[in-house]
C-alpha cells in the first residue's frame, strides 16, 4: 500500500519512521515539513549522514525535497545500501501546504 502523508507522518511521530529533508539547507531554513531532519543531499558522505541520523536503527525513512530528480538519486543511493524508503515527497513545501500538512519555519 502507498503510504499517504499522514499516514507517514503518524509513524514518524510515534518514532516508527525517520523523516529526512534531503534540500540544501537554505531551501529547509525556508520552511519544512513538520518533524523533518535536514539532510542536504549530496552525492558523496551522504549516506553515512543518513546513518548518523539512525543511529544504528533500521527504521523506514521519509524523504522530501522539492526536486523530482534529486529524489530519484537519493532513493537510489539509499535502495543501494538498503535502507527501507517508505515514503517521498517531491513537491516541496508549496505541495506539502496545499495538502494541508504541518511546517515549520526557523525564526529569525
Amino acid at each position: 500500500a502507498i503510504l499517504t502523508a499522514k499516514g507517514f507522518i503518524s509513524l514518524v511521530e510515534q518514532g516508527k519512521a525517520v523523516f529526512l529533508d534531503i534540500n540544501p539547507p537554505d531551501l529547509y531554513h525556508q520552511g519544512h515539513a513538520a518533524g523533518v531532519y535536514n539532510v542536504p543531499f549530496q552525492a558523496e558522505s551522504w549516506k553515512d549522514d543518513v546513518r548518523r541520523i539512525l543511529k544504528g536503527q533500521s527504521l523506514p525513512i521519509g524523504l522530501y525535497a522539492d526536486s523530482h530528480a534529486v529524489m530519484e538519486t537519493a532513493v537510489r543511493v539509499l535502495d543501494e545500501e538498503s535502507f527501507d524508503v517508505i515514503f517521498t515527497w517531491d513537491r516541496g513545501l508549496k505541495g506539502w501546504q496545499e495538502a494541508q500538512l504541518p511546517i515549520e519555519r526557523q525564526n529569525g
